[in-house]
């Protein structure tokens, strides 16, 4: 319960860090999701080894991957997707705080 609570926590972050960076909500939403939606079936179509990989670090499936979910795509350990989940906060912030420092200011 609480990875879960923890994703959407990471959801929101990002979003917030898009929206941002776009400076437009409705561009935020339909980016938020296609990440969430369309890139897993996305990452589905690609070779073997490949979309397991890149599966695996998806906003997605990493709530999956932190409770070590035998459903759970992909081979990253619940460490791991620990430290991608603020990995995706630090860029999405990060990326909107230097665009909203540049162009507000």
């Amino acid at each position: 319960m609480l990875a879960s609570g923890l994703s959407v926590a990471v959801i929101a972050l990002v979003a917030l860090g898009l929206g941002t960076v776009m400076r437009s909500t409705a561009g935020a939403i339909v980016t938020v999701c296609v990440l969430l939606f369309v890139s897993p079936l996305a990452v589905n179509l690609l070779a073997d080894p490949w979309n397991d990989r890149i599966a695996s670090v998806l906003p997605s499936n990493l709530a999956a991957r932190l409770v070590d979910h035998p459903s759970a795509v992909g081979g990253l350990p619940p460490l791991g997707a620990l430290a991608v989940l603020p990995a995706y906060v630090i860029v999405a912030l990060g990326a909107g705080a230097v665009v909203l420092a540049r162009r507000d200011a």
